[in-house]
């Protein structure tokens, strides 16, 4: 594995010509994870929650609608979003109309019409991406940019309309959809609704690119975090595991870009993380420690 710290000009420089190599080929593909839009304000007054935000007000409304036991509440409430999540859908019949409402309402404030982007989002969707994946429900890349044609599950892809846009796949569904439709299939939170998505005939056409980008591309990951959202993308069923354990080092590399505090700019890795990102085939660490610093790289 190896490690480039940005602020070191010649490993910053390494990195660089890396993603240079791999983007004239047209060889490298995103996938974009939650911290890449958290914090970014929509157009409704809100901000895209972190996974454990959104964790939170599922919880809230488990609190408040389940009909458990304190103790049962608080075994629930140490749970993480993927797991927290069949939870609160089983539960979600119960909730009244009006709380329901306050549920779509959340949903439309944090997630929908985003206008405004930060710096290093718009420097890295200005890159003409072969295609991109994003582990994200928010629209914040199709608003702020037309060159981007989303393509969500149990949709069909108008592919005249699509040929010259740059498509981005949202492997865990759509908020917008899942406001217009009230059906909780575009609003993937949990394992199980994720590998029944991705399993699903209707979805064979974006399994088949995930699968080829993780077995012949180079993948580039941003913004994802390990618990839960490397595993969920790692899940047995899919064969992902598979795929990046017999990748060609020589052609292909498996990026995870690290956002890390100031404090640590000086320290190595952790020897714990390194553990950690080897279990997803991880072949370069881009250490990064500001937005300002991604911004510019």
């Amino acid at each position: 594995m190896e490690i480039y710290n940005i602020q070191n000009h010649q490993e910053r420089n390494k990195a660089l010509e890396l993603c240079k190599n791999l983007l004239e080929k047209q060889m490298l593909i995103p996938v974009i994870g939650a911290g890449f839009s958290y914090e970014t304000q929509t157009d409704n007054n809100g901000a895209i929650p972190s996974a454990d935000q959104l964790k939170e007000t599922l919880y809230d409304f488990i609190k408040l609608h389940s009909g458990y036991e304190e103790s049962e509440l608080t075994e629930i409430g140490r749970k993480n979003l993927a797991d927290l999540s069949p939870i609160f859908w089983s539960i979600f019949d119960r909730i009244p109309k009006d709380k329901l409402e306050s549920f779509f309402d959340y949903i439309h404030k944090n997630f929908v019409d985003i206008t405004c982007r930060k710096g290093f989002q718009d420097e890295f969707l200005r890159i003409r991406w072969p295609y991109l994946f994003t582990l994200n429900y928010d629209s914040l890349i199709e608003d702020s940019r037309k060159g981007y044609y989303p393509v969500i599950p149990y949709a069909s892809i108008n592919h005249y309309y699509s040929r010259e846009k740059a498509k981005l796949y949202k492997l865990h569904g759509d908020a917008k959809e899942y406001l217009d439709t009230g059906d909780n299939k575009y609003l993937i939170l949990s394992r199980a609704q994720y590998i029944e998505s991705l399993m699903s005939d209707d979805n064979r056409d974006m399994l088949n690119e995930l699968l080829t980008a993780f077995s012949s591309k180079s993948i580039l990951f941003l913004g994802c975090g390990l618990s839960v959202e490397l595993d969920l993308l790692y899940s047995s069923q899919l064969a992902i595991k598979e795929k990046v354990k017999s990748i060609d080092p020589n052609h292909q590399a498996i990026i995870y870009i690290s956002f890390e505090s100031q404090e640590t700019a000086t320290l190595p890795l952790s020897l714990m993380k390194q553990d950690q990102l080897s279990q997803y085939a991880i072949t370069h660490v881009f250490r990064v420690f500001s937005e300002n610093e991604s911004e510019k790289f």
